[in-house]
């Protein structure tokens, strides 16, 4: 006899996806370096079912930084779910991943806007929806982005100072949380350093004012090269974690060399809820 499990029993469902190539749909900029398209770029006329959330994979065509709002909702009456995923991508081609949580009704439009250091280039997309069993957990419902720099298409610079392995000043990332967070998802980027030496970071999350913080998720690893490395590792996997709302967010780090352009990074967090 089957055994047909009442909790959980995800889905991962291809939705979006350039068939005929292997690859994801193309949408090409708006024209204008570090300014949003004038208007929404259709991914998805209407979902095939029901889902309680999705993951939004992306690359850019060239190296560049990029904040992707993706959005639900007929032409013209488009709503942002999930604002400011921020890509960073240097000399070798990456595919990040973000999961974007919420209930996405079947028949549901899906539409982009993006921006970049480049006003030229085009990024590529997939969908994937997320489908539950008959007993689920409660799923989250919002994402909120706390550190995009739409001047520069980038986020919060991280600088872990001049002494080696040896952790830096606290960086501001948002003065206080809009919403209650229940998982944080991390995205740093290169600063479309493109020469960047071989690097290692440790850094932490801090909650709390100004010289009292408190790292709640520490020593997170990840390398650099000049090669893409360093944004592969963290981006879109969503951390547990309970932050009120209202709460002060920093980041700190520790680098394994000092040079004054290879040792910084960018970072903004994504507070789910």
């Amino acid at each position: 006899m089957g055994d047909w499990a009442l909790a959980e029993g995800q889905r991962y469902l291809g939705e979006t996806f350039d068939a005929a190539n292997s690859r994801g749909v193309s949408i090409a900029n708006g024209g204008v370096a570090n300014t949003k398209h004038g208007s929404w770029q259709q991914l998805e006329a209407s979902t095939s079912e029901d889902s309680f959330g999705l993951v939004l994979g992306f690359r850019a065509s060239v190296a560049c930084d990029v904040l992707i709002d993706l959005a639900v909702g007929a032409s013209s009456s488009e709503q942002i779910i999930a604002p400011d995923l921020f890509h960073s991508r240097g000399n070798v081609t990456a595919t990040q991943f973000y999961y974007v949580p919420g209930e996405v009704p079947a028949g549901t439009r899906l539409s982009v806007k993006f921006q970049s250091t480049s006003g030229s280039n085009s990024v590529r997309f997939t969908v994937h929806l997320l489908g539950q069993g008959f007993m689920p957990s409660s799923p989250l419902g919002r994402i909120a982005a706390y550190g995009p720099n739409t001047t520069d298409s980038g986020g919060v610079s991280i600088d872990p100072g001049a002494t080696i392995n040896t952790k830096g000043a606290w960086s501001e990332i948002t003065s206080a949380t809009t919403n209650d967070c229940f998982a944080l998802e991390i995205a740093p980027g290169h600063q479309t350093n493109q020469t960047r030496q071989n690097s290692e970071w440790l850094f932490d999350v801090g909650v709390g004012a100004a010289g009292s913080e408190v790292a709640i998720l520490s020593d997170i690893w990840m390398a650099g090269t000049a090669a893409d490395v360093l944004i592969d590792q963290i981006v879109g996997r969503p951390i547990p974690v309970n932050i009120p709302a209202g709460t002060r967010l920093a980041v700190r780090a520790q680098c394994s060399q000092n040079d004054a352009a290879d040792r910084l990074f960018d970072c903004v967090l994504y507070g789910l809820d």
